[in-house]
């Protein structure tokens, strides 16, 4: 239990501090520490760790959404934030796997091979599943115009891709 609340924490604490830089509508950010805290705590507690994951993202998700009048409103965003967590959870596991098959862990990132498949793999690689996820979600419920798609799909993918690499290699 104390791993998941460990990874729980570090990735509501870091992604309450994330948003700061989000780009409307509020979920997509240039830099998003939260994924790098994710595939750290993946990495390091194994993949039994991935609820610490998606609780941390749900927390996240669940204040950006705000407090709802209407309670159909109100289980929509609920539904919208356990959804993103999830995706959050697989991207998490995702990058965990590439990184012990094709890498090593643990691993200091000594050799040339181990950065550079490190830096493919578990960033713009891995990365790609909450990118996708989150934002097919939010433009499938209507919560993101269709034209907002591609600059919202960079942009979560940067966030996350950069988190990963800075922050993964910091823990």
């Amino acid at each position: 239990m104390g791993p998941l609340l460990l990874v729980a924490a570090a990735y509501y604490v870091s992604g309450r501090l994330g948003l700061l830089l989000a780009v409307p509508p509020g979920y997509a950010t240039a830099v998003w520490p939260p994924s790098g805290f994710a595939l750290a705590g993946l990495l390091h507690f194994g993949y039994r760790a991935w609820p610490g994951v998606w609780l941390g993202s749900f927390g996240v998700n669940m204040a950006l959404s705000g407090a709802a009048a209407d309670p159909a409103a109100q289980w929509t965003a609920t539904v919208i934030a356990a959804v993103i967590g999830l995706g959050a959870a697989a991207q998490a596991v995702a990058g965990a796997w590439l990184v012990r098959r094709w890498v090593g862990y643990p691993t200091t990132l000594a050799r040339e091979g181990e950065v550079f498949r490190f830096m493919l793999l578990a960033g713009p690689v891995s990365c790609l599943v909450n990118s996708t996820w989150g934002v097919g979600l939010l433009a499938l419920k209507g919560l993101m115009p269709w034209a907002n798609v591609p600059f919202n799909w960079l942009t979560w993918w940067v966030g996350d891709t950069i988190g990963v690499l800075i922050f993964t290699p910091l823990v």
